[in-house]
């Protein structure tokens, strides 16, 4: 492990944001928006000074900047108060494994002696006088004037950083994202590259220099060059040739591509791309690329790839640290879930804060509830599937949409597993609303529930005893006559009809999700929804 920590501000979604790393494999977990992306761009950018490949040292990108903290900004100029221009940085703590005296220092936001690196952002002194006059026509000022910042890439000892005399480099692998549509392979002849030593490189530019000088003495070229000098040679007394640019600045790079099997790289499947991608990186030289940053490895693979893919990420990850953001729930428990952090609202949490009983009992889960958990923006608890359905309606019909529409899931847990969820979502600030059976006896299940609920977790329970299961709640609320209908019976009694819907729960509570008819419930619920 060469990162330890990661501490961001006021780069683009996080106003201020830490993380530690605790293992050679990290696994983020979290919903879309909360932060995964910025989490990689920034440990990138820290290492590296470039934002997609553009160096920010020289041209520092206005949108880097958090937007919350750019909306204050504005109104406090706008309202003609003090505006300290905004500063934005991101720090990275290197382990012991990076002894290097030029990167110890204590040039960090906790002022503790380590080694690593900060890449900072902030208003040049020298432009202090053209930011002041800037800024004294506030109409005008529409967003943080970059033009005035400066870019300081140093060291914790406050020396400048050398990209090439870096002790972690990273290498950033996202699939999903457009940059690599462009020139797919670029990533690929990037990673061979820095693998080849420099003997390596001096040897093919050469070969490939030749190559293209050999161009010219092509009979065909030089007949069709003749051709165009004596059609062009009237508009200019220059001779007009076509040629390939042989100057230094003209890579191999750039006109290289790679194979597979005689198929150019581009043009296989995008799994076996984003697959071959991730073990180069990994297999690549260490003492090349110590970080590898991976986005949703299981995109375009199937279950077999994606299984043997993550076996290849634990076996070649020994002498790199790999950090990975996923949706995937078997990616979730294959790579165990100690390595797991999870991220919401800005906010992080592993499961290593959680009780150890806690931790053995999502082990032994498939995963998927507890992933439901944590990419939903609000969650119901209730106690089985018959209540699912039923909360299911009742929400319908107060917001016109499914839950799931709305980013609200519906978790059907049983007996103590309460608990444990709860132990996530409080961890995590996750919206709650626990709606469980009062086991006759509601005053008891409000004590146990006490030591959960707080502004975000709420406890939706019917208080009065006679109302213990889901069914004597429905037909309190509703009456014999509209759930004989429902139901498509004719019971004369309602403890007939208790028994027939306690006797088929799913049956019956698929009925009522399915009916055009209103239905009605406890008021605690309903409230709650």
């Amino acid at each position: 492990m060469y990162i330890t920590k990661l501490i961001i501000h006021n780069f683009k979604c996080f106003k201020h944001f830490e993380m530690d790393f605790s293992d050679n494999v990290n696994v983020i977990v979290g919903n879309n928006n909360e932060g995964k992306t910025t989490i990689f761009e920034a440990i990138h950018l820290a290492l590296t000074a470039s934002i997609n490949g553009k160096n920010v040292v020289a041209d520092i990108p206005s949108h880097i900047f958090n937007k919350d903290t750019v909306n204050e900004y504005l109104c406090k100029i706008k309202a003609g108060t003090v505006a300290v221009p905004p500063k934005a940085y991101v720090e990275l703590f290197f382990s012991s494994k990076v002894d290097n005296s030029y990167y110890v220092g204590n040039n960090n936001s906790k002022l503790a002696r380590n080694a690593g690196v900060k890449i900072s952002f902030e208003l040049n002194p020298n432009c202090a006088e053209e930011y002041k006059a800037y800024i004294a026509h506030k109409e005008d000022v529409r967003t943080i004037p970059v033009e005035y910042y400066h870019c300081e890439w140093l060291t914790f000892a406050d020396n400048g950083v050398v990209r090439t005399s870096l002790p972690v480099r990273s290498n950033y692998i996202d699939i999903t994202s457009g940059r690599y549509l462009a020139g797919p392979d670029k990533q690929v002849l990037q990673i061979i590259e820095d693998a080849l030593e420099p003997k390596d490189r001096t040897d093919l530019t050469i070969a490939y220099r030749k190559l293209r000088e050999k161009f010219q003495e092509e009979p065909n070229i030089e007949q069709l060059n003749k051709k165009v000098a004596e059609k062009y040679q009237a508009i200019s007394d220059k001779t007009l040739s076509l040629d390939i640019d042989v100057a230094s600045k003209a890579k191999w790079e750039a006109s290289f591509t790679t194979y597979f099997d005689d198929v150019p790289f581009s043009q296989v499947g995008k799994g076996e791309q984003s697959s071959f991608k991730i073990k180069l990186a990994l297999s690549s030289q260490k003492d090349k690329c110590n970080v590898v940053l991976i986005e949703e490895p299981e995109n375009h693979l199937s279950y077999s790839n994606m299984s043997k893919l993550i076996d290849d990420i634990i076996g070649l990850s020994k002498d790199t640290q790999v950090i990975i953001s996923t949706h995937s729930t078997y990616v979730l428990n294959k790579l165990s879930l100690k390595r797991v952090v999870l991220l919401q609202n800005g906010k992080t949490m592993t499961f290593s804060d959680l009780s150890p009983d806690t931790v053995e009992f999502f082990e032994k889960m498939p995963g998927y509830d507890t992933l439901r958990l944590i990419l939903s923006n609000r969650v119901f608890l209730v106690e089985g599937p018959s209540d699912e359905l039923v909360i299911q309606k009742l929400y319908k019909q107060k917001h016109g949409k499914l839950p799931i529409e709305n980013g609200v899931d519906i978790i059907s847990v049983r007996g103590t597993s309460f608990a444990r969820f709860l132990e996530i979502a409080k961890k995590l600030k996750t919206e709650v609303v626990i709606i469980p059976d009062n086991d006759k006896n509601s005053s008891s299940r409000l004590t146990k529930y006490a030591v959960f609920t707080s502004d975000t977790i709420k406890l939706a329970m019917s208080t009065d005893d006679t109302l213990y299961t889901l069914e004597k709640i429905l037909i309190h609320c509703n009456g014999k006559d509209k759930l004989n209908r429902i139901l498509g019976k004719s019971y004369a009694t309602d403890e007939g009809l208790l028994h027939y819907m306690s006797e088929n729960k799913a049956d019956c509570a698929l009925a009522i999700f399915k009916s055009a008819e209103t239905i009605a419930y406890i008021d605690e619920v309903q409230n709650a929804l």
